[in-house]
């Protein structure tokens, strides 16, 4: 690892631009929006109470604690719709969840198309993100904001700096672990303060942030060229 941090000249991290002592190598692109990539798609109103977890392929592991984590809550006009394949180790656990809140806790297992995604997204109140870190839980979170529905996802740097870059209230955070109380306290204060207009998404262009990346490796490239001609300590001596 040491070798390899050495010969490493650019670092990318999916972020927005900030000074908090990074590296000098690091460079910081956004995340992309999803607004024109699903243009022309048909959407549904809003469900007042609906919740809405969803994935673009195999849901994270991390939801099966989100499920029980409603279950429990002080919620009894909240629905959750869960939407997306569930992993076969975790299919009992999901049905056992359905099944002990039924009409509250709603499955729709499988993989959906991008137009039935956009269909269940677009009718939550919430969108629930419980794996900040897993790249389909990114895409979620991205294309729920893109389509004007504010996200609940745990706080982490990303997330803090998502929330500042797109306006007041369209990502609302949490510390540590969802509970119940954490659960039933973001609602309380979405229902009290909710996001108005859009969220800001000037700055996660596609176009931007492909040419912020095309530099990225264009200097790479230029750096590792540089440090390839440089003679070695032995040839200067």
């Amino acid at each position: 690892m040491q070798t390899l941090d050495h010969a490493t000249t650019t670092y990318v991290r999916v972020d927005f631009p900030g000074d908090d002592g990074d590296d000098a190598r690091v460079v910081r692109i956004p995340l992309s929006h999803l607004r024109n990539r699903f243009a022309g798609y048909p959407r549904r109103e809003m469900v007042a109470g609906r919740l809405v977890i969803a994935a673009s392929e195999y849901l994270d592991a991390a939801y099966e604690a989100t499920l029980k984590v409603f279950g429990i809550a002080r919620l009894e006009e909240w629905t959750l719709h869960v939407v997306g394949q569930v992993p076969g180790r975790l299919v009992a656990s999901f049905d056992r969840s359905a099944a002990a809140h039924p009409g509250r806790i709603v499955l729709r297992a499988g993989m959906l198309s991008d137009a039935a995604r956009i269909e269940e997204i677009t009718q939550a109140e919430l969108v629930i993100i419980s794996a900040p870190g897993a790249a389909d839980s990114i895409e979620t979170m991205m294309l729920a904001l893109s389509l004007d529905r504010p996200v609940l996802v745990q706080q982490t740097a990303m997330s803090r700096s998502l929330a500042t870059a797109v306006g007041p209230g369209w990502v609302r955070t949490h510390e540590g672990l969802l509970t119940a109380v954490k659960l039933e306290n973001a609602i309380a204060d979405l229902r009290a303060d909710p996001p108005s207009g859009s969220p800001v998404l000037t700055a996660m262009d596609p176009n931007q942030v492909a040419a912020s990346y095309q530099a990225a490796f264009v200097e790479a490239a230029a750096l590792g060229h540089t440090r390839r001609r440089r003679p070695a300590k032995s040839e200067r001596a």
